[in-house]
């Protein structure tokens, strides 16, 4: 075997090497991102849950305050007061409404983000690997071998 065949299948390793360890470094690097994603998620989900007991805890607070504002007035049980807690619990429902569906965009957002990711890894690999094929081609079609070949195939030879 020759220097020049050595060369070139010793650079051939190196490439299909650092290829395998360029995937491996990715595969990694997914692992990370999702359990970045997941502290995310469960952090949102703490965050949510918060809001939505601060809601409830105001909505109690303004519910007593008509309720002890109609006390003081004599209109305890008066469609006004009743009014009043109804439009409150409505507002707060709304505003839990709003807080999941916040949340939910959150979750979608960083789910896209991950799968993005997962692409543009599966893209690089590809990617190497057709670098790979393509110096595999360059350094092979420089040997005399493949110019007869290719000389015959051609009927140049």
């Amino acid at each position: 075997m020759g220097l020049v065949t050595a060369l070139a299948i010793g650079s051939l390793v190196v490439a299909a090497g650092s290829a395998y360890m360029a995937h491996q470094d990715q595969v990694k690097a997914r692992q990370q991102q999702q359990k970045a994603s997941d502290v995310a998620q469960a952090q949102n989900r703490v965050k949510q849950q918060l809001d939505i007991r601060n809601q409830i805890r105001q909505q109690r607070i303004r519910t007593a305050q008509i309720m002890q504002a109609s006390s003081n007035t004599g209109t305890l049980g008066s469609s006004g007061a009743l009014g009043g807690v109804a439009s409150l619990s409505s507002q707060v429902g709304s505003n839990i409404g709003t807080i999941q569906g916040a949340a939910n965009s959150q979750s979608s957002i960083l789910g896209y983000e991950n799968q993005a990711q997962n692409e543009l890894s599966r893209a690089s690999t590809w990617s190497a690997v057709g670098s790979l094929a393509s110096s595999s081609f360059n350094v092979f079609s420089n040997t005399p071998q493949f110019r007869q070949s290719t000389a015959n195939i051609f009927g140049q030879g």
